[in-house]
């Protein structure tokens, strides 16, 4: 077997298997060993590819990129705890402690921060940033989670996640979009959501809504608008404006028969009348 030493150009094979030199004895390798080259070591079952990442000639340091090496490797890691890429898991980014840890066939992810992506093994085009987001997503696809423990438990695909605990607990809802601090933090189920606000539609496992406000929510109902903080659907295909809690200002008619909704429709004010059901 042969240790394929690769400078910045095309690879140079060494005759001997051996791990990465502590320093750069040119009488050992035979190479002024330069920052950036890369060395495969196959003396082990598993081969291993380090970077150089100190050129240092007393004391070289290295970086150990992945294990199972066998071909083309195009992704990059830097962190402890992971780096089990096999040569199919290609064009993937991996920076943090176990960040794509357990990459294994998937290819073009990004993992970015503390355990990000951590369990993630075949899937693909998925982009974690913040610790522990995606971390459970073993094989779901296109999924985008920005913020500590956004979609921390998702398995799904296409969904979108912006803030701290965003879909935190979602496992099988997909193309979900949700923006807010703990929005549908909780609910485990549910698609073709969206969601923006802070705590909006924490527990909801209802599926098509769109629901805007402070802890607005849905429930489990399905194929509502839900406008205004606190505002809540009671039943499905609904639309919902304002809750009790935080009332839209409504005025009375003349007589007071019946009451009014003043909008703004194109730079206008129009009146909605409102009759109690």
């Amino acid at each position: 077997m042969a240790v394929k030493f690769r400078p910045l150009g095309p690879p140079v094979l060494l005759e001997d298997a051996a791990p990465p030199p502590a320093s750069n004895d040119r009488g050992v390798t035979g190479y002024d060993i330069r920052l950036g080259f890369e060395w495969l070591d196959t003396t082990n079952t598993k081969p291993q590819l380090y970077r150089c990442i100190d050129d240092n000639p007393v004391a070289l340091r290295w970086v150990r990129l992945t294990d199972n090496f066998d071909g083309e490797f195009n992704s990059t890691f830097i962190g402890n705890g992971g780096f089990y890429a096999t040569n199919l898991s290609l064009f993937n980014c991996g920076f943090g402690e176990n960040a794509l840890r357990d990459v294994t066939d998937g290819q073009r992810n990004t993992g970015i921060g503390s355990n990000a992506a951590a369990n993630l093994e075949d899937g693909q085009r998925n982009t974690a940033v913040g610790d522990f987001a995606l971390c459970s997503n073993a094989g779901g696809n296109g999924n985008t989670a920005f913020g500590q423990n956004a979609m921390a438990d998702n398995i799904s695909d296409y969904n979108t996640a912006v803030g701290q605990g965003a879909m935190e607990r979602n496992s099988n809802g997909s193309r979900n979009v949700a923006i807010g601090q703990g929005a549908m933090a909780y609910g485990t189920s549910g698609s073709y959501n969206v969601v923006i606000g802070v705590g909006a539609n924490l527990n909801s496992t209802g599926d098509g809504n769109t629901v805007v406000g402070h802890q607005a929510n849905a429930g489990n109902y399905e194929y509502c608008v839900v406008l205004g903080a606190y505002a809540s659907a009671t039943k499905n295909n609904q639309l919902v404006l304002g809750s009790s809690g935080r009332p839209l200002v409504t005025h009375a008619t003349a007589g007071a028969v019946s009451e009014y909704l003043e909008v703004l429709v194109n730079g206008a004010v129009r009146k909605i009348e409102l009759k109690a059901v």
